[in-house]
Formats: structure tokens, C-alpha cells, sequence
């Protein structure tokens, strides 16, 4: 009888603590599985690979990404946001968005077929198509995803995420091991997410509805309106995620961006609690508008100073662990082959910073409806990245990327700050931010004394 309900209250939504506590459990299993295998299969190819190929991987696969948002089109977010209210006819409008994402996608490949034809080795072809085409997909299976999480089926969406990441990985190994090549890497890649994406599928037609792909030119031109604004954000913020790399790629540092990727998929997962806490705050933030009345307002003060208080904490944690043991982190996941990466990963802890305390400001502007705001904020540093990289990579290499990705995370927070701060007149309670900054401190210095004891015994 215990083991059913616990079953039941993971399975079943049953009452709306239950139903936020069951989502969460999942969101958090789902990140945390599918970020830690992700960087175990990283490490192993950077490894098998070496730099340079690992490199020309890495700068293929950011290209797409970066040219992604074709497809993506911030549909998957309309979906969860559209399909979680009152809405008449949602399979018809499910099916034509379908329609209209692979319309999205079939330019997409076009797109990529074209800039395929400036790469010099038929391999490097090849793997561009295969990438583009796994992140396709990819992005299918979010558009699925994107209606789970409408009917707060999250253990749906942990479903289909966990399946394609350790398939991936079985698949990324395998390859790795008996043929290690950037291309039948690639074709790891997409196997893994084509699978995903046919569980999705299948998740949906069970629990939900059938689907089919539909034209709907009346329901495209409805949704291509309420997208425009997300794909822009989402555009400038692709810009100084994935353009660095794609740069160093362009000026022929192949090897170094290998270095400077490695570094920065150690940034990623420095940056994971920051995203776990916000999926814990942001709901409760979003429900307290303070400009409804005086107790929503101390309400707002009360929790988003925890918030912030916590992501200081943490950010001081991290950065300091990070900082003093990066020699022994990179020694351990890479190797000795990639100690260049060693600077760019110390470099690349400044944008660590940034991001953690300006993160809590992002999220608090997108909450009261500040996408505006928060786009010309997102414009502003993306020029400004691409600006300082092509200034900086061709004097620093791979450091010039890491020093213009950490200026434009520090200037986007700053913008952020004092935007929020003039639109929602908030106050942080200081002692708590003192007192979470002490406790991060404390527990950096314990990590980096254990952390040296060990690096002087191996």
C-alpha cells in the first residue's frame, strides 16, 4: 500500500502542492541525469578525440545550434504556455504547429546543405548535415515536451529526456570506441535523439491524442505573431552563447576552440544549481505581483531576497572551488593534453560570477512581464560579443572568447539590475546575503584544503 502511493503521488497529479512538489522532483532528476551524462560523454570524447577533433566537433555542432533557432521558433514554449489555458480545438492547433515545425525545419536543412559547401573535407560536410539534422529532432521532441509540461505531466518529459541522453551516451561510446570519428559521433548524436523522439511520440499517443501533421495557414500566421518577440531573445541570447566558438572556428583555431569548449562544458555544469534554484523560486516569484497590493510587495521583497542570497552563496562556493582546484579538475576529466584549457576555465569563472548574481534579475524582469526590456538587454550583449570576440580572438585566441564572454555576461547583468531595480523597486535583506556569502565561503575554503591534500598525495 505505501509503495502504491508513493507510485500515485509521483505519477498522478492529485492536488497542487503535490503536483508541484511531484513536477519538480522530475524537472530536477531530469537535469541533473541528462547534465551529468552529457559531460561524461564529453570528457571521454574530448579524450579518445584530442583537442583539434574535438575542436572541428564542437564548432560544427555550435554552428547549427546557433542557426537552430530557425526551427525552433519558440514554438515548444508556446506550446506549454498556450495549451495550459482554455483553448478550443488543441489537437488541430497541436497537429498545424507540427506542420508548420517541419516547414521551419526543411529551411533549416537548406540552410545548413548551403553552408555545408564551404567546408573543405567531405567528413566536416557530412557531420554539419547529421548535427543539423539531430538537432532537428531534437527540437521536435520538445514541441511534445512543450505540451507535457502544459498538463503538468513533467515525469512525461523526464521520460523522453533521460531515454535520449543515456542512449546517446551508449551510442556515443560505442562509436568512440571501436570507430572514433567526428562523424560517426554525430550519428550517435542523432540515433540517440531520433529514438527520443519516437518515445515522445508514442508517450503522447497513449496518454493524450493521436497527431498529425497539418497546414493551417490561418493557426501558423497566429502563432508566427506570439513568437517573434522569443525568437529574438532567443536569437541574441544564441548570439553570445555559441558565437565565440563559431568564431574560433572561422579564424582556423580549431585546436583551441577544443581547449576553450572543454573549459567551457565545466562552466556549464558550474552553472546547473543556479538553474535548479530558479525552478524553484520563479513560480513563487511569478504569483507575487507587487504591485497588487503592499503584502504582495514584502511578500516579493521576503522570497526573492533568498533567492539572491542563495545564488551568492553559491556562486562564492563554486567560483572559489573552482578557481584554486581548476588544475586538478582539468588534469582529472582531460588529461594533461588540454592544460591550455586551464586559463580559459579560470577566465571563463568570471562570466560564473556574472551569471549567478545577475540570473536571479533576469528571471525576476521575464516574471512581471519585462520581455521587452529583457530583449534589448539580450540585442545590446550580443553586438557587444561579437564586437569584443572579433577584436580579442584574433590577438588572444581562445582567451580573447573567454574574457569577451565574461564582459558580456557582466554587462548584460548590470543592465538587468538596474533595469529590475527601476521597474520593481525591490529590497534585499543584506544580513542574509552577508551570512550566505560567509557559509559559501567557509565551505569553499573546506573543499579547496581537502582538494589540495589530494592533489599532494597523487
Amino acid at each position: 500500500m505505501v509503495k502504491l502511493k508513493g507510485l500515485n503521488f509521483l505519477f498522478q497529479n492529485q492536488n497542487f502542492r503535490q503536483v508541484v512538489l511531484k513536477n519538480s522532483f522530475w524537472l530536477l532528476t531530469a537535469e541533473l541525469v541528462s547534465r551529468g551524462f552529457k559531460f561524461i560523454l564529453i570528457m571521454y570524447t574530448a579524450r579518445i578525440l584530442g583537442a583539434y577533433q574535438y575542436g572541428q566537433f564542437a564548432f560544427l555542432l555550435n554552428l547549427a545550434a546557433l542557426l537552430i533557432i530557425l526551427a525552433e521558433f519558440g514554438l515548444p514554449l508556446l506550446v506549454t504556455r498556450e495549451f495550459s489555458k482554455e483553448r478550443e480545438n488543441k489537437q488541430t492547433v497541436f497537429d498545424a504547429l507540427l506542420g508548420l515545425k517541419l516547414a521551419l525545419s526543411f529551411l533549416l536543412l537548406l540552410i545548413i546543405g548551403f553552408l555545408s559547401l564551404f567546408l573543405n573535407q567531405f567528413e566536416l560536410k557530412i557531420t554539419l548535415l547529421v548535427l543539423g539534422f539531430y538537432l532537428i529532432i531534437d527540437n521536435f521532441s520538445q514541441m511534445f515536451v512543450g505540451y507535457f509540461r502544459s498538463q503538468q505531466k513533467m515525469q512525461h518529459e523526464a521520460m523522453v529526456r533521460i531515454t535520449g541522453i543515456c542512449l546517446t551516451v551508449v551510442f556515443g561510446f560505442f562509436v568512440l570506441y571501436y570507430r572514433p570519428s567526428i562523424q560517426n559521433l554525430s550519428f550517435a548524436y542523432a540515433l540517440g535523439a531520433f529514438l527520443a523522439l519516437i518515445l515522445a511520440g508514442l508517450i503522447y499517443r497513449f496518454f493524450y491524442q493521436s497527431f498529425r501533421l497539418k497546414i493551417d495557414l490561418t493557426i501558423w500566421k497566429e502563432f508566427i505573431r506570439l513568437a517573434w518577440p522569443l525568437v529574438l531573445i532567443s536569437a541574441f541570447l544564441s548570439l553570445y552563447q555559441y558565437s565565440d566558438s563559431v568564431m574560433l572556428g572561422l579564424f582556423h583555431l580549431i585546436k583551441d576552440n577544443g581547449f576553450y569548449n572543454a573549459a567551457y562544458k565545466i562552466l556549464d555544469l558550474a552553472v546547473l544549481p543556479i538553474a535548479l534554484i530558479t525552478s524553484v523560486f520563479f513560480p513563487i516569484i511569478s504569483s507575487l505581483n507587487p504591485q497588487k497590493n503592499e503584502e504582495n510587495k514584502k511578500q516579493l521583497n521576503y522570497v526573492f531576497s533568498r533567492y539572491f542570497a542563495y545564488s551568492l552563496g553559491l556562486m562564492v562556493f563554486i567560483t572559489l572551488s573552482v578557481f584554486f582546484l581548476a588544475p586538478l579538475i582539468i588534469f582529472v576529466v582531460y588529461g594533461v593534453a588540454y592544460q591550455p584549457s586551464l586559463l580559459a576555465l579560470q577566465i571563463l569563472l568570471l562570466a560564473n560570477i556574472a551569471i549567478y548574481l545577475s540570473w536571479p534579475f533576469n528571471n525576476l524582469l521575464i516574471a512581471f512581464n519585462y520581455q521587452k526590456q529583457q530583449m534589448t538587454i539580450s540585442s545590446i550583449g550580443a553586438l557587444i560579443n561579437i564586437i569584443l570576440n572579433l577584436i580579442l580572438i584574433p590577438k588572444f585566441s581562445l582567451y580573447g572568447a573567454a574574457l569577451a564572454t565574461a564582459f558580456t555576461y557582466f554587462l548584460v547583468g548590470l543592465m538587468s539590475y538596474l533595469m529590475a531595480k527601476s521597474k520593481l523597486k525591490f529590497i534585499l535583506d543584506k544580513k542574509l546575503i552577508l551570512k550566505s556569502s560567509a557559509i559559501g565561503f567557509i565551505l569553499a575554503l573546506f573543499v579547496m584544503t581537502l582538494g589540495f591534500f589530494i592533489y599532494s598525495y597523487t
